[in-house]
């Protein structure tokens, strides 16, 4: 039996959350949320994922500070998650960065 992969969800817009989220569990996904940079850096040492999926503009810590401490725990610890930053733009979603472990 394998067990699902958990991708974590940083975004500060609930609606976002909510249906992003109700998509990857419908494929077999597990789901965690965060609200900004700072809960989900918080949250990735408790329970480390997979896969986060980071919006950029967001309070207290935006993505591109979240990216940058996961880069500096990236190089000392091997569980570190897979990076995917988004931005929205008009309507439009654009993935900006893609970091393996």
């Amino acid at each position: 039996m394998s067990l699902a992969e958990t991708i974590a969800l940083v975004d500060d817009d609930r609606n976002i959350l909510t249906s992003v989220s109700m998509a990857l569990e419908a494929e077999g996904f597990q789901v965690v949320t965060y609200a900004d940079g700072a809960e989900a850096l918080n949250g990735f040492t408790r329970q480390p994922v997979d896969l986060a999926i980071l919006d950029i503009k967001m309070p207290r810590m935006d993505g591109l500070e979240l990216i940058s401490r996961l880069r500096q725990k990236m190089e000392s610890d091997l569980r570190s998650p897979r990076l995917i930053q988004t931005i929205r733009s008009e309507g439009y979603m654009f993935s900006a960065q893609v970091t393996r472990r």
